[in-house]
């Protein structure tokens, strides 16, 4: 029954989500590319008298540098996504849901459009990775094909970081609601009405 009402939720707020999905996915492309230039089975043909070594460790730096902010959007994202379903959250309380039941729910709703956003932007991040691999490989001066190299460790590392913080967001989120008054969430529905 929860099933159906989070997916038939989602349908409801397609153009809320689709917000949420484009910058998650956005953000999965980036982190995705990055990690995949410092990944240990990314081998560019660039020749044996280049270390490679020194531009790992700056992708890890830039990778630390992207997570920061990929941390902040997400946070971002979700919040503003809250404060566009607090008219729904008030309703279902008022017809009686208890408040971490609805907690719960927009945790599921969020997270299988964050499951969406990191297929999609491994997806795009294959293609991304490809293009900093292009640049790479044009400044010493070598010809570069376009491949699709899909690297297990970088999707893997990529999938935890994004599963974890989607938990972590969804907790303090459904933490959120739970501690939100009902006469509250009506008020902010005709603030945004």
């Amino acid at each position: 029954m929860y099933a159906k009402l989070v997916l038939r939720n989602a349908k409801r707020s397609v153009k809320d989500y689709l917000i949420y999905i484009v910058t998650m996915t956005i953000c999965v492309t980036l982190f995705y590319s990055f990690l995949s230039i410092s990944s240990s089975h990314y081998q560019p043909d660039i020749g044996s008298e280049y270390d490679f070594t020194m531009l790992s460790d700056g992708m890890k730096v830039a990778i630390c540098a992207v997570t920061l902010v990929l941390l902040f959007l997400i946070l971002f994202v979700n919040n503003y996504m809250l404060r566009r379903k607090k008219k729904e959250f008030a309703i279902q309380s008022v017809m009686g849901m208890e408040q971490r039941t609805i907690g719960r729910l927009f945790f599921a709703e969020t997270f299988v459009m964050g499951m969406i956003s990191i297929v999609i932007g491994i997806f795009l991040g294959v293609f991304c990775s490809q293009f900093i691999t292009a640049m790479l490989l044009t400044s010493y001066g070598k010809s570069y094909e376009l491949s699709w190299t899909l690297f297990p460790d970088t999707v893997l590392l990529t999938v935890c970081f994004f599963i974890i913080s989607f938990i972590v967001v969804g907790m303090l989120n459904t933490r959120t609601i739970q501690k939100t008054k009902i006469i509250d969430m009506l008020a902010a529905c005709l603030l945004y009405t």
